[in-house]
């Protein structure tokens, strides 16, 4: 199957997102490249998420809604992946936005390339919904799960996010996936990332100490390979 007939199924991960999912998910209808599916898993919401999302898939049938105790945003990304069917997977948190021709660009450039192990990111910028301005403001490289579509095969063979509810769920992920995949990134902002008070990254800023963990794991895995190469 090409990737111009690939089916793209969308998985949005939602923890209290009640505020903003309508707007996520109709940034997803708005796409000029219609997903064959979007997966909302309510992450154990406390709000009325599960409400609003059965009520927005009253309207798509596209729409599926799976609720599950809470995992955090990488556990929620683990189970919508499993219960999704499309040969291309794309992700969005609940309080984000995709501009209309996110998909359609990023569906090219894999056409264009036709690199199996292509994982394709896009331009993105952020906008402070309730708090003061802080940090880059974009347009910039966005290597973020809103950013991203690739294949199912690439998306498995990276592995699993981590459950267990931390910030660095995203990061040993993308780390792995940039060792182990073609990174392209379409140079045009196609994601807005919202920042607000009670979103997963705010709340968790100043857990510094799991990306260093990390980013230190994937340097001791990069020395490891290139001593090995020089045999």
């Amino acid at each position: 199957m090409s990737r111009t007939t690939s089916r793209i199924s969308v998985v949005i991960p939602a923890w209290n997102a009640s505020s903003f999912l309508a707007e996520a998910v109709a940034s997803v209808q708005a796409q000029t490249v219609a997903p064959h599916e979007i997966v909302v898993v309510d992450d154990a919401s406390t709000d009325d998420t599960f409400a609003r999302a059965v009520d927005l898939a009253r309207h798509d049938p596209r729409i599926r809604v799976i609720t599950q105790p809470n995992s955090g945003p990488g556990g929620a990304r683990d189970r919508g992946i499993a219960e999704s069917h499309g040969e291309l997977i794309a992700m969005l948190d609940a309080d984000d936005i995709w501009l209309p021709t996110k998909l359609e660009r990023q569906r090219a450039l894999l056409d264009v390339t036709g690199d199996v192990r292509q994982a394709v990111f896009t331009y993105g910028e952020n906008f402070f919904d309730g708090v003061a301005p802080r940090g880059p403001l974009g347009p910039m490289a966005a290597y973020l799960p809103s950013a991203l579509l690739a294949s199912r095969d690439v998306v498995l063979a990276n592995g699993p996010f981590h459950a267990s509810g931390q910030l660095a769920d995203w990061v040993p992920w993308f780390l792995r996936l940039r060792e182990a995949a073609t990174i392209t990134v379409v140079e045009e902002v196609l994601v807005r990332r919202r920042v607000h008070a009670d979103n997963f990254t705010t709340r968790q800023r100043d857990n510094r100490s799991a990306y260093a963990a990390h980013v230190g794991e994937a340097l001791r895995r990069r020395r490891h390979q290139a001593a090995a190469a020089a045999g």
